[in-house]
């Protein structure tokens, strides 16, 4: 249905991107890179729809396009199951559990006005600091007044927790010293100031 409609040109920058891109995660569906497809495709596809309803006179021939969107409809209801957003319907998903509970508490130790060097997955939970910086294996970071991890997070620039674990263990050996350690969460506050690593 997109194709149908002049409003699809819009997708060719975004879709010649993907092409021209070696990014392999542009085409992985788990991720926000089609956020940006998706409203000019549904636009597109109602553009579309319109302009065959206008032209069919018939109405058996509406009843055919009725059920072309019933099915298209029922497609999405089920494509729906094998995606992340199913998660949304799962009651646990909005039940906080005990890591998400130890995580809290271990946030909260963490004064407003500190900087914070976090785990990828902790940054989104930081954002309203003024100083924030994500852990990464090959970036220089200022030394930050905590560190704050989990092994129970997506561990990711990291390709896993063990290489989070001996940057915390280098943390310590520089002056940082582990003030929560619960649940797999861990807490770091620096005994110095002013140094860059």
């Amino acid at each position: 249905l997109p194709i149908l409609s002049p409003l699809f040109l819009l997708t060719v920058p975004l879709l010649a991107e993907r092409f021209l891109s070696e990014y392999p995660h542009l085409w992985a569906t788990e991720y926000h890179y089609n956020s940006l497809l998706a409203p000019v495709f549904v636009m597109a596809s109602v553009d579309s729809i319109d302009r065959i309803t206008q032209r069919l006179t018939s109405v058996k021939k509406v009843y055919l396009v009725i059920s072309i969107a019933l099915l298209i409809l029922m497609l999405n209801i089920r494509m729906l199951q094998i995606s992340p957003l199913n998660k949304l319907a799962d009651a646990n998903y909005w039940r906080l559990s005990d890591s998400d509970k130890t995580g809290r508490r271990a946030l909260s130790l963490i004064p407003p006005d500190a900087s914070v060097l976090a785990q990828g997955a902790i940054s989104p939970h930081l954002t309203h600091r003024q100083m924030i910086f994500r852990m990464h294996p090959f970036a220089p970071l200022p030394a930050a007044d905590f560190i704050i991890a989990s092994d129970r997070l997506h561990t990711y620039p990291y390709p896993n927790y063990e290489g989070i674990s001996q940057f915390l263990n280098s943390q310590q050996a520089k002056g940082y010293r582990k003030v929560f350690e619960e649940n797999g969460w861990v807490v770091l506050k620096s005994e110095l100031s002013g140094q860059t690593r």
